[in-house]
């Protein structure tokens, strides 16, 4: 199985995976900066998963950064 995670930003939950675009709702970033998402809730190395409450899993390995490539006001 391939790794992912779920990390949880905006108040909202979102499964990711290395190289995924992914839609968020309410990041305070601009585009083209770089964001770092810090609470991850559940990581799955492919073979084991480790799952914690909301909040930060320990070690730097369970952070996950990401660019802000586009910028979308109201709703789509």
């Amino acid at each position: 199985m391939e790794a992912y995670a779920v990390i949880q930003t905006g108040g909202k939950q979102y499964m990711v995976r290395k190289g995924e675009i992914i839609k968020i709702e309410h990041l305070e970033a601009e585009k083209g900066n770089a964001v770092e998402f810090k609470n991850v809730l559940a990581f799955h190395d492919g073979t084991t998963i480790k799952i914690g409450a909301p909040v930060e899993l320990e070690g730097a390995n369970y952070r996950f950064n990401g660019t802000v490539t586009d910028m979308k006001l109201g709703s789509t």
